[in-house]
């Protein structure tokens, strides 16, 4: 398919660079990190080039690798502490308590954006622009994508729910995907590009631009027309929220 492949890059799992942080004096250190999981650090190549945003502005997208997977909470638990980070604060889900330790496999969530790239920056990495995101999540539409989703123009519940989001507006009755809150990365099918939860689970924070962060995606706390391409939600460069993770790009 132009302007995408989808051969994936897994990190090695006894050292990686940590990236010098922006600071362009500082040379990278190795660094050893032990416990991480293959599945939570498979990038996906991405071509790029010349690429329409939904918002109707031609933009290019230089070649560059995003991770398949929102970060994990076991994988952020290991960036964290080489980062010298404190873990977040727990989303306090019902019945989820102790989130991000409990929940290995869930997407972290309620991290700041400066946190999620010094986290980022462990595995040599960054956050990903909104063009990106667009751009990764766009792979095999058709154009003008603004207004669908990563799987085509279907509504979620005529597709089989195929994202974890707000599937109703009576509370009682938004867990028709399956979860009440967030769910395993991965549970549901893939992008045509290979990408898990491009849309819904957690609303995914964007390179910060003037001190705000775009969010990606929607979350599972969104409506449908949140997890529309192009619909945004937007976050302080130093707030968190419990809808909020992110995914590495490099």
């Amino acid at each position: 398919m132009p302007g995408s492949t989808t051969r994936v890059f897994p990190v090695a799992l006894a050292s990686v660079v940590l990236a010098a942080g922006g600071c362009g004096d500082r040379s990278p250190e190795r660094v050893v990190l032990t416990g991480l999981v293959e599945s939570d650090t498979v990038f996906i190549q991405l071509e790029g080039g010349d690429f329409v945003t939904s918002s109707g502005d031609t933009v290019f997208i230089r070649p560059f690798e995003l991770m398949k997977t929102e970060v994990t909470n076991r994988l952020y638990e290991t960036l964290a502490s080489e980062a010298g980070l404190d873990l977040p604060p727990d989303p306090g889900f019902p019945a989820m308590g102790n989130y991000i330790t409990a929940f290995p496999d869930y997407p972290v969530l309620n991290v700041s954006p400066i946190e999620a790239d010094s986290a980022a920056s462990v595995l040599g990495g960054r956050l990903p622009t909104s063009a990106e995101l667009e751009y990764a999540a766009s792979r095999g539409l058709g154009h003008p994508f603004a207004g669908s989703f990563p799987w085509g123009s279907l509504d979620p519940s005529e597709a089989g729910f195929p994202a974890s989001y707000m599937t109703s507006d009576n509370w009682d009755m938004r867990n028709q995907d399956g979860y009440l809150f967030t769910a395993p990365v991965g549970s549901f099918p893939l992008s045509t590009a290979g990408f898990a939860d491009l849309v819904g689970n957690a609303a995914e924070i964007t390179r910060p631009v003037d001190g705000v962060s775009a969010l990606f995606g929607g979350s599972w706390l969104s409506p449908t027309d949140g997890l529309r391409l192009g619909a945004y939600q937007y976050l302080s460069v130093g707030d968190r929220a419990r809808h909020a993770g992110f995914r590495i790009a490099r």
